[in-house]
């Protein structure tokens, strides 16, 4: 697998790298970079010939082609996850810059010889704003690289492959870097799926699964009838969607979905809320007794695992109260990165990777925090039933073998799934609900018979 980091210069690409380069087992990574070719000439200066859009592309890819022949293709070939801190779109970035602020440039050269370099399979664009780098390089008295023209001409390059790159996926650089760290691992862990070198990916297939799911949910019958099943729609009468009282509702019953029956525990949780809703208050339930707690509220929603949800309702209370003024809305709307948010939820009793990326989901689709972004890194929250799934409809499979564990597959089946909405340009959150609702309403077989009637 091919990975590209892209971005200005100073947007942290070349820090992540070296971190990922010391956490990350040699075996299953390799990673290369421009300007690091045991060849001729100071080659390292290729990008500050801003008057020479030739001697600028042609001496970075012939640095470029070394490093490829030489590290790049013998990695690839043995499986390895191949990182690149500057592409091939470094170079068409610097090209379209060049030509935005008065140079001339020739772009078919620059396509051509760029041409031949394979595709990335995943591209990491690190953006950052151009002045708040620009003040950052002053303040440390650090050679200004470009000036802001240039750099905002480079960064709207990739703002546009953004839009048009399935590929692509946008990471906030602004952040701490061992922030943007997690944002990048949390992706990348989704690709390391060497549990079992023989896994097959069907990528066609998975079109297949991801299209009709997505025509589904808006058009079958079936998915017309239970979407009041999902818990975005969960609302007790007299609240208003994305209030701090439907967050106070969602706080509490997110994390109890795994523990009954999805749409029996929120009519009886709606219920209580309707007659109790001091119940779902954090400065109510934290001066009440366990006895209290377990008798006004778990036996009153029938949980199948009551001590779990005694536990949870304690623990996720002190949490608010402590962290966030007694408010959950104040824990929804407390950033604008959604991955950041996803791991300050996975802190909560009873939040695995599935429930809280649901949780982010419907914070997202409910508009709790309008301005909340970087969804494309909080992947598609997968479980052991998604990995049946796409086995059972042949989008994996492990040849020659009859007994594995489904849920080694997690998380190549969370990568695939991603990928496939990011190529057919689905919203992924559309194609999880459709998942959700049918494991929860044990449609499975079904799904397979109209996958194979499609792709056989």
């Amino acid at each position: 697998m091919l990975v590209a980091f892209e971005g200005i210069d100073g947007a942290e690409k070349t820090a992540v790298l070296a971190l990922l380069k010391k956490r990350k087992k040699a075996s299953q990574y390799e990673f290369c970079k421009a300007f690091n070719a045991p060849l001729d000439g100071d080659s390292q200066q290729a990008p500050a010939h801003k008057d020479s859009g030739l001697a600028g592309t042609d001496v970075f890819t012939a640095d470029q082609v070394w490093t490829y022949d030489n590290k790049t293709l013998p990695a690839l070939k043995q499986n390895k996850i191949v990182i690149w801190d500057g592409y091939v779109d470094t170079v068409l970035a610097y090209r379209y810059a060049e030509e935005s602020t008065g140079g001339i440039v020739n772009h078919d050269l620059a396509h051509a010889i760029n041409n031949p370099f394979k595709k990335p399979d995943l591209t990491f664009y690190f953006h950052t704003d151009e002045q708040m780098f620009l003040d950052d390089t002053t303040a440390k008295n650090r050679r200004k690289p470009a000036t802001i023209e240039f750099l905002r001409s480079m960064n709207k390059f990739y703002q546009n492959k953004v839009q048009t790159d399935s590929t692509y996926v946008r990471v906030d650089a602004s952040q701490p870097i061992e922030q943007v760290y997690e944002v990048v691992n949390s992706i990348l862990q989704a690709f390391e799926f060497h549990k079992n070198s023989a896994l097959k990916i069907d990528h066609e297939r998975a079109d297949v699964l991801v299209k009709l799911l997505n025509k589904q949910y808006y058009n079958d019958p079936f998915f017309l009838s239970v979407q009041a099943n999902l818990i975005g729609n969960q609302v007790p009468k007299g609240v208003a969607k994305g209030s701090k009282y439907h967050a106070r509702f969602l706080y509490y019953i997110a994390c109890n979905d795994h523990g009954l029956k999805s749409n029996s525990m929120y009519e009886k949780a709606k219920r209580l809320y309707e007659t109790h809703p001091e119940y779902f208050d954090p400065r109510t339930i934290i001066n009440l007794s366990e006895d209290d707690i377990f008798n006004a509220i778990v036996k009153k929603l029938g949980a199948r695992y009551p001590n779990a949800l005694l536990r949870s309702w304690i623990e996720n209370t002190s949490f608010i109260m402590q962290n966030y003024e007694g408010e959950p809305i104040n824990l929804f709307t407390s950033t604008d990165d959604a991955y950041v948010l996803l791991k300050s939820i996975q802190k909560l009793r009873g939040y695995g990777p599935k429930i809280s990326g649901m949780l982010v989901r419907a914070i997202h689709g409910l508009k709790f925090n309008p301005a909340l972004k970087n969804m494309e890194a909080v992947l598609v929250p997968v479980d052991i039933h998604d990995s049946r799934i796409l086995f059972k409809t042949g989008v994996l499979s492990v040849p020659k073998s009859e007994n594995f564990d489904y849920y080694d597959y997690v998380l190549p089946a969370q990568k695939e799934l991603l990928s496939a909405c990011n190529r057919n340009r689905l919203d992924w959150t559309i194609v999880d609900k459709a998942l959700w609702l049918i494991g929860s309403h044990n449609r499975t077989d079904s799904l397979v018979e109209e996958v194979m009637k499609v792709k056989g």
